[in-house]
């Protein structure tokens, strides 16, 4: 009985650690400013479809290598207020960017578009 409990409490405090390890983990990555590669990078081509959520974009970032996770990217781009700002099209982006210069990209059309309005 005293080994069951024993096995028990080790098995607990093990998924403690590893969830906390996790989480530290994902915060760690929304909030730094972290690239794929040092200055310069390469460049890479993207295409951003009509009908892309900002979770098909993440996943398109990651597949090209612009971003290490598409979850990390989802959540960045909700915590900087871009995600409904995305605008379709081509993009050229590079793999020494970070999340936020991506994003910036991404959106740029759309700050464009409201300084022309306001003229």
């Amino acid at each position: 009985n005293m080994i069951f409990r024993l096995a028990i409490s080790c098995a607990v405090v093990i998924a403690v650690y590893r969830a906390a390890m996790y989480s530290y983990h994902f915060g760690y990555m929304v909030f730094s400013d972290a690239t794929m590669e040092v200055s310069p990078g390469r460049d890479v081509s993207v295409t951003i479809e009509m009908d892309d959520e900002i979770m098909d974009i993440g996943e398109t970032l990651e597949r090209r290598g612009l971003i290490s996770d598409a979850k990390i990217f989802w959540v960045q781009a909700i915590l900087l207020e871009y995600k409904d700002e995305i605008i379709p099209g081509e993009y050229t982006l590079n793999t020494s960017m970070t999340t936020e210069q991506m994003l910036e990209v991404l959106a740029q059309a759309a700050e464009e578009e409201s300084e022309e309005e306001t003229e």
